[in-house]
């Protein structure tokens, strides 16, 4: 499931890179998937986008903590 919707995501960022709701779900997917590094970058080119984005900010804060990164975690939590 979490790879098909990484998919979807990626393919709605080939028509709008700048759209932060498809960051926000590629990061959120990727995350339940267990890829981390990708959750990250997906992550922080939400915010980026949309600095007020709190599911982003929380899927962001919670790949931190999986990945072993908790002082990276704590800003975004």
């Amino acid at each position: 499931m979490f790879p098909q919707a990484m998919a979807m995501s990626e393919k709605a960022l080939l028509l709008e890179p700048s759209n932060p709701d498809a960051w926000a779900a590629l990061a959120f997917a990727a995350g339940a998937h267990g890829d981390y590094p990708k959750c990250i970058e997906a992550g922080q080119q939400a915010i980026k986008l949309s600095p007020k984005n709190g599911s982003a900010w929380t899927t962001l804060g919670s790949c931190y903590g999986q990945s072993n990164q908790p002082h990276e975690a704590i800003p975004p939590l």
